[in-house]
């Protein structure tokens, strides 16, 4: 049976573990300028507002498709990106099919759920 202080130094080793976690991921989004964050095949990305904007072409019905088909997105493998060096990916309009976009909160909480689960 674990008494007080052996509790006591297990939760301030997971404090202290989190705390460098999240130390570690806003220097990853706040140094790479990052706001637009989303979600594909179960991955988070984060990408800056020239990512955004491109998005933002793809998407606009008024674009012609010649350009919607050429523009990328280039983005950040976040989850990656904190476990080793930055990983950057490109993806084209048929990759950002399907994704699921979220704000900086909830891409935060996202990555420390998914330490959490390892």
């Amino acid at each position: 049976m674990e008494n007080f202080i052996e509790t006591f130094k297990r939760t301030v080793a997971q404090w202290e573990s989190y705390i460098e976690r999240n130390e570690l991921i806003q220097k990853l989004i706040d140094s790479n300028n990052l706001m637009f964050f989303f979600i594909k095949n179960g991955n988070l990305y984060g990408s800056n507002e020239d990512g955004r904007m491109s998005f933002a072409t793809m998407n606009d019905k008024k674009e012609s498709k010649v350009i919607k088909n050429e523009i990328m997105v280039h983005a950040y493998d976040l989850e990656k990106s904190t476990s080793e060096d930055k990983h950057e990916v490109v993806l084209n309009r048929k990759a950002m099919k399907g994704i699921k976009i979220l704000d900086r909160d909830e891409a935060e909480n996202f990555l420390h759920k998914k330490k959490k689960n390892k």
